[in-house]
């Protein structure tokens, strides 16, 4: 499989302007326009975007976290986030200065299982930015196992095309999701500005008891892991679904 890389970006800006997470769509735009027009293309209109990114606030300073999915993520995308160190949006007139506060690649399926958490483990997930599904047409701002591994199965599967989750009938993602199991639910609405509109989502944190046994509990787990770089949820490209997961 293509490899994939997570990086946390400290970002500085020049003036006194105050930033926010919706931010991180500006963001998206600016590494698009470093790319040349047929990269920015496949980039923007691919089916599964090979990319998840958001902004946070945390301790004093604003924090770009942004994971690079599968072959196009890493051979456009990572070359500008390594070589820039100053980000200019609106026509110039604001500039964020970049700092590469830590990087982690994983550059095969191996190694994804053998980083991630042992069989048995409790999963906590906290999103950080406003995270909703789409089902059907209908936006869905609660979460369930289900969606949360339709989500990233998804995402994973757009990416690693050589390395697919394979699950015809859908019935080894309702046996994963109804064996695993919620143990905290603390979650608040909050809205995410995109373009001027709204879309309601959810933030906080949940804690999830992982009862599968097997390949499957690998499999949940080696997923689980994964939403760090991938998000989970709509419009991960553009800020929305960014999630911190801890073990």
């Amino acid at each position: 499989m293509a490899a994939m890389t997570r990086y946390q970006i400290e970002l500085t800006p020049s003036c006194g302007c105050k930033l926010d997470i919706g931010w991180a769509y500006r963001l998206y735009a600016a590494l698009l326009e470093q790319l040349s027009p047929e990269q920015a293309q496949q980039i923007h209109e691919a089916p599964v975007a090979p990319l998840g990114q958001h902004l946070r606030f945390e301790a004093g300073r604003w924090i770009w976290e942004i994971g690079l999915l599968g072959e196009q993520g890493e051979q456009f995308l990572r070359p500008v986030l390594e070589q820039t160190d100053v980000y200019s949006l609106k026509d110039g007139a604001i500039k964020l200065r970049a700092k590469i506060l830590q990087q982690e690649t994983i550059d095969s399926l191996e190694n994804l299982l053998e980083i991630s958490p042992a069989k048995g483990c409790q999963h906590e997930l906290y999103f950080r930015t406003p995270t909703a599904f789409k089902s059907q047409g209908e936006y869905l701002n609660l979460p369930s196992a289900k969606l949360l591994l339709q989500s990233l199965v998804k995402k994973w599967n757009g990416n690693f095309p050589e390395c697919q989750i394979e699950d015809t009938d859908g019935e080894g993602l309702v046996v994963m999701s109804h064996r695993l199991h919620f143990q905290v639910f603390s979650l608040k609405s909050q809205r995410f500005w995109l373009k001027g509109k709204a879309v309601t989502g959810f933030t906080g944190k949940i804690v999830l008891e992982d009862r599968n046994q097997g390949f499957h509990s690998e499999l949940v787990n080696a997923l689980l892991y994964f939403s760090q770089f991938s998000g989970i949820g709509i419009k991960t490209a553009l800020g929305m679904g960014g999630v911190e997961y801890r073990r």
